[in-house]
């Protein structure tokens, strides 16, 4: 059971389709957090269309 999940699949490991990996620096210049920043496209309504934040 171990050894099938030490592999993960393709589908898991892709990035998010409009998303890239950045790294963001704290307090000190030797630590860095990757995140993932994510590109959203406007919300289309009945009212039209909404930017999204």
């Amino acid at each position: 059971f171990v050894k099938q999940t030490q592999i993960l699949s393709s589908e898991v490991t892709q990035p998010y389709r409009n998303s890239k990996k950045i790294w963001v620096e704290g307090s000190r210049p030797d630590i860095r957090v990757g995140m993932r920043e994510i590109y959203q496209s406007n919300t289309q309504s009945h009212l039209g269309t909404e930017e999204n934040p």
